[in-house]
């Protein structure tokens, strides 16, 4: 779909289309990554740069400058809410990610699993970063 991040998880070779961007991260786990951008918070952010007619434009230099929150790397789970980068990447690969294999494999239920799910994660996201905002994303 266009305008969305995504994250191949795989190993190896990826075939895609066209105006894709790929980004290489460093200092950040790419699944809280993804996350963020699909938060609140930066998609704000998104927005406001944004231009062009029809298809989005973003270029890499207006990426670069989105405001990533920043929080610990380690895990530090409270209670069920997740607290860090390695929270977050976890709640996604046991949450999400399974049910986005088993629609691969032609259960349309669990799309629509995996997009509550996923809606779960970033509301837990939504209220836990705003005012975390001080690191850039490198890309």
């Amino acid at each position: 779909r266009k305008a969305e991040p995504a994250l191949f998880l795989q190993r190896g070779p990826a075939l895609v289309g066209s105006f894709v961007d790929r980004l290489q991260l460093t200092g950040i786990d790419s699944v809280y990554v993804l996350l963020c951008l699909r938060s609140e918070l930066v998609w704000s952010q998104i927005h406001r740069i944004t231009n062009g007619v029809g298809t989005p434009n973003i270029s890499f230099d207006e990426i670069r400058s989105l405001q990533i929150p920043w929080l610990p790397e380690g895990p530090g789970k409270t209670g069920n809410l997740p607290t860090t980068q390695q929270d977050f990447r976890q709640a996604f690969l046991q949450q999400v990610h399974p049910l986005h294999l088993r629609y691969l494999e032609g259960d349309s239920e669990a799309q629509t699993q995996a997009a509550e799910a996923l809606s779960s994660i970033l509301r837990a996201l939504n209220s836990l970063t705003f005012g975390h905002c001080d690191r850039n994303a490198t890309g």
